[in-house]
């Protein structure tokens, strides 16, 4: 609406008073709308001055390039706490959630009555078993001491089979062999001397120097050593092959059998041994079988009181994620007294607010510039709308999508480590917090406000004023920030353009033109480039124009 008639309306309605003032005014201003909107239809030169405010002029700046990304605050060191029982129990006591504890402060006590029981049952079991050792070590004890006597036996009946029969190899043996040698030497000479004095006897004999008796008599012992020769000699070769293979191939045996039953008994040892081994083994392992379950259970009785491992603010394991937590617990809100605990359920966190770190999410098309090192400014509404500044520490591997309300949206998370905090009172972990991050700047160029540039395909185009309409102007766009776009190409300083999309009635075309030929001249200037304000001869001109490159976000090049 021109400013005249909109101050002419005004005036009108304050020189009024009443319901007729009101009314008076109505009609004032629904003539002065109806007014305006004719104008603008029939091209009247008061659209500049309607649009005056839409306008901007072309100049050299520097402005920041940034991201602005959302998230919220997170402590940078927290500690989880969660039920280290290896079966369910009951929340027997709870600290509140909210305060402050101190290392070594009661957080949780679960229900232990049923772990007692256990353990006094399994100290039963390790006393038995204590019982059942010893006996099995003094068994084993006792069969060593068998083992070692009935092998002592067994060598000492071996070594005493191989005296005898060395004893007899090298000791009757020969004495046998010396004795029947002799014997039958014996024998020779004594039939020898026999039969000589036999032989004398007979020469005597006729002269009468023996008596018939004499001579029968040396006869008789002729014949009984002659006999006891032939018997010596007899005995010789009985002895040779029989008595002596025989009493050989006994001993012999002995040694062998003797050799046998020390195998035989070291076999047994061994196996006995074992056996008692395996028994005393097999003790040991039930006793420490059920010392260590005694020791696991132990631990547990200890687990079922949990203390604050470190400093830190209570925050319940049901109050993380916005409720999802409550969910995955069974819906039954947060903890309380009474309450079951699963193995491994996360009761509750401690985080250490001294140290914040702000957890934004980043598009995609960001995340490869932004840069461990970065500045970035952080505001935090919940926190009396303070800002902090922070340095970017890292940027997530993989990107997150959007969930079901965007599938098709990627986001990397992005951390940034928040400077020394006055009072960390005022941050809690979990706080919505926006980041700025600054990702360069552009120094002394040509730019735009960013609402100004739109985007038909890959051209760019601005509407610069001509005559009482705009024109359509292609443009070269460089970097853009979240407020500006650099202008590479297509306009000069001192330049205008429209800072919104122009009506179907307010764009300039060919049928409005005076002289085209004098219109196409005058739109190129001197470097061949389109002039500010130029009719653009393109397929496309006059079209509803795009809003893509209107509102592209922030940091695009």
């Amino acid at each position: 609406m021109p400013a005249s008639r909109y101050d002419h309306a005004m005036h009108s309605v304050s020189n009024r008073g009443g319901a007729r003032t009101i009314v008076i005014a109505c009609l004032v201003l629904a003539a002065v709308v109806i007014i305006g909107v004719w104008s603008v239809g029939n091209g009247d030169s008061s659209v500049n001055v309607q649009s005056a405010v839409d306008m901007h002029k072309v100049e050299q700046t520097t402005f920041d390039i940034s991201v602005v990304a959302n998230g919220e605050l997170e402590a940078k060191n927290q500690t989880e706490i969660r039920s280290e029982l290896e079966s369910r129990s009951e929340i027997a006591e709870l600290v509140d959630e909210g305060i402050r504890v101190k290392e070594g402060d009661l957080l949780v006590q679960l229900n232990s009555e049923q772990i007692e029981n256990q353990i006094d049952e399994r100290t039963l079991q390790v006393e038995s078993s204590k019982s059942e050792l010893i006996s099995a070590e003094n068994a084993y004890e006792i069969q060593l001491s068998d083992n070692e006597s009935a092998l002592s036996k067994a060598r000492l009946n071996l070594e005493l089979a191989e005296i005898e029969l060395k004893k007899w190899t090298e000791g009757d043996l020969y004495k046998k062999r010396e004795e029947l040698r002799l014997a039958i030497e014996n024998g020779k000479r004594r039939m020898e001397q026999a039969q000589e004095k036999f032989a004398d006897s007979e020469l005597l004999e006729p002269k009468g120097f023996v008596s018939t008796d004499e001579l029968r008599e040396d006869e008789i012992k002729m014949i009984e050593a002659k006999a006891a020769y032939e018997t010596a000699q007899l005995n010789q070769e009985v002895y040779e092959k029989y008595e002596r293979v025989k009493q050989e191939k006994t001993l012999n045996s002995e040694v062998e059998q003797t050799l046998a039953e020390l195998d035989r008994v070291q076999r047994k040892n061994a196996s006995h041994l074992a056996n008692a081994e395996a028994r005393r083994t097999n003790r040991r392992r039930q006793l420490a079988i059920h010392e260590e379950k005694l020791a696991e259970l132990e631990t547990q009785l200890k687990a079922c009181t949990i203390l604050a491992p470190t400093d830190g603010l209570v925050v319940y394991g049901t109050s993380i994620g916005n409720g999802r937590g409550r969910m995955m617990f069974g819906g039954n809100g947060p903890l309380q007294v009474g309450q079951e605990v699963h193995p491994n359920q996360l009761l509750m966190v401690l985080p250490d607010t001294s140290e914040m770190v702000a957890a934004v999410r980043v598009h995609e098309s960001y995340a490869g510039r932004v840069k461990p090192g970065m500045s970035a400014v952080i505001s935090c509404d919940a926190a009396q709308g303070l800002t902090f500044t922070g340095t970017i520490a890292s940027i997530g591997v993989l990107a997150e999508s959007g969930g079901w309300r965007d599938p098709n949206l990627r986001e990397y998370t992005v951390k940034i480590d928040l400077d020394e905090i006055e009072d960390e009172s005022k941050l809690k972990p979990s706080m919505r917090a926006e980041a700025r991050i600054v990702l360069g700047n552009v120094n002394d160029a040509i730019a735009v406000p960013i609402q100004a540039v739109f985007q038909e395909g890959r051209s760019s185009y601005v509407y610069c004023p001509k005559g009482s309409k705009f024109a359509r102007t292609e443009v070269k766009v460089g970097r853009r920030s979240s407020t500006f776009a650099q202008i590479v190409k297509g306009l000069d300083a001192g330049d205008t353009v429209l800072l919104r999309e122009p009506t179907p009635g307010e764009v300039f075309r060919d049928k409005d033109a005076d002289d085209s030929d004098n219109a196409s001249d005058s739109a190129v200037a001197e470097t061949g480039q389109p002039k500010p304000g130029a009719r653009m001869v393109s397929d496309t001109a006059g079209s509803k124009p795009s809003r893509k490159g209107g509102h592209s976000s922030a940091g695009n090049e």
